[in-house]
């Protein structure tokens, strides 16, 4: 590729991220917030008469603002922080997708496939499943989780983030983390979590296509040297399941949102936890809304909200949750004790056609 070739293809890069992020960022916006919002379930009367019985969770209360739906978020966005509400996060959204863009631009080159690394790109299946695919997929895990972070944290603030970079991050990044910002990779049960979810797409589902998806290319199609084994879909070329292997793996890619659903909620709680640390004395507790706020960023400089009345979501406290995470286990623990299974079925339905678009593609 020339230099000339290469400059159009960044400026139509840059151009293509653009326009898809004025339309992608208010449901990413959506969705995160839908998902991170704590509803912990009210507490009830004791199930028997002692004094000394403790308080029963409802089935059916919730505390906090009540979010029914996506719909529901949306029209508590547009009436407490109007339009500009959703497109909360998009600066960490253009640099991820910039930078996830241009390393998979150099890295695989303009014409050739592959996966991507930008802010859509986690169901993205490669052709070629195996350890060079999942070494991929860890690389550009690696190289977008910081940014991740900080997105999940823009997005679900409560607070009109500054114009400066830094005067951001030093509000949505605890003093431990803004001093040391490798840490972001030591939050607990983060990177744990997130590379579970990778190995599922990319090494476990990649498997089963081979394994049971007949290929209906008859082998003289391939070109001289193009072996059916290669090819994904080719790899059951013999058609020795026939229907029913493509029928199970339909009902696999089903259930599938069962498993990857409950991991994309889990690693969005977690990154929302800010990891603790040394903190100012006299300082207030690291919240989640603004972990710098007090430390990072004196309290004299703490930006306007966002909107005008109570906030959007609530966030999970030390204060409303009692003990933070502690990794992906105890993550689900709590989700399921403090605020019910339902929680971690959120916007399922996006999983299930996400699965769907990459199990087939």
């Amino acid at each position: 590729m020339d230099f000339g070739m290469f400059v159009l293809t960044v400026l139509a890069l840059i151009g293509t991220i653009l326009l898809s992020l004025l339309i992608t960022v208010p449901f990413l916006s959506l969705v995160i917030r839908y998902r991170a919002h704590y509803s912990p379930r009210a507490l009830g009367l004791p199930d028997s008469d002692s004094p000394t019985a403790p308080l029963t969770p409802s089935s059916t209360f919730h505390t906090g603002p009540e979010i029914k739906g996506i719909l529901h978020l949306l029209s508590r966005i547009r009436a407490q922080e109007g339009w500009a509400g959703l497109y909360k996060g998009i600066c960490p959204v253009l640099a991820e997708s910039l930078l996830g863009g241009f390393v998979s631009l150099l890295y695989f080159g303009i014409s050739s496939p592959g996966m991507g690394v930008g802010a859509g790109s986690s169901y993205a299946v490669a052709p070629r499943f195996g350890l060079a695919a999942f070494g991929w997929a860890v690389f550009s895990l690696l190289l977008n989780l910081p940014m991740t972070v900080i997105l999940n944290r823009s997005i679900t603030t409560p607070y009109r983030l500054p114009y400066s970079p830094l005067r951001a991050l030093r509000l949505l990044l605890s003093p431990s983390e803004f001093r040391a910002p490798w840490k972001i990779y030591a939050l607990p049960g983060l990177l744990p979590t997130k590379l579970l979810h990778i190995a599922y797409l990319v090494l476990l589902l990649p498997a089963l296509r081979a394994l049971l998806v007949p290929s209906f290319r008859p082998a003289s199609t391939y070109p001289p040297g193009e072996d059916w084994g290669d090819d994904v879909a080719g790899a059951a070329g013999m058609g020795f399941w026939g229907g029913m292997g493509l029928g199970t793996y339909i009902v696999f890619l089903l259930l599938s949102t069962a498993v990857l659903c409950p991991l994309e909620i889990i690693a969005l709680r977690l990154s929302l936890q800010p990891l603790s640390g040394p903190t100012v004395a006299g300082s207030a507790p690291v919240h989640p809304a603004a972990p710098g706020l007090g430390t990072n960023l004196p309290a004299s400089q703490e930006p306007p909200l966002f909107g005008t009345e109570e906030d959007v979501i609530h966030l999970r406290t030390p204060e409303s949750g009692g003990e933070p995470y502690e990794g992906l286990r105890d993550c689900w623990r709590k989700i399921v004790q403090e605020e019910g299974w339902r929680v971690l079925a959120r916007a399922w339905w996006l999983t299930l056609i996400a699965t769907a678009a990459a199990g087939f593609s």
